[in-house]
């Protein structure tokens, strides 16, 4: 693993940042197992505040958000597959539907395709 020779937290001024700085060198080894190791005190100090829970929720958020974020791309080109929605794309390109209401159009496509909405729901 390479660690960074240096480190530079910018607006440390406004307080809000507290770092522990691990000194390490592998030329002499010393520092390495309190960097490797969970038991340093900037760990502690993230476990202590409950920092370290809230940065795991965040990731485990942004996780979430991302694997839906993909899986809804997916249903987005299904549908934009169908005739119903070449019909609206074509005419939004030629200037007979509004975007907005074309993406309307399209949200009640995908719900038809995803078998939520029967096609009498459909405008």
């Amino acid at each position: 693993m390479e660690i960074a020779d240096i480190l530079v937290i910018n607006k440390s001024d406004l307080g809000t940042t507290k770092t522990e700085a691990i000194h390490t060198s592998a030329k002499t080894g010393e520092g390495i197992a309190g960097a490797c190791g969970g038991d340093s005190g900037a760990h502690n100090s993230l476990v202590t505040s409950g920092a370290l829970a809230k940065r795991r929720a965040r990731a485990a958020r942004a996780e979430v958000i991302r694997l839906l974020q993909s899986r809804m791309a997916d249903s987005i080109l299904r549908a934009l597959e169908t005739a119903r929605a070449q019909n609206i794309l074509t005419d939004v390109a030629k200037r007979k539907l509004d975007p907005s209401d074309a993406v309307e159009k399209l949200a009640q496509e995908m719900k038809h395709v995803t078998g939520k909405v029967s096609p009498t729901h459909l405008k």
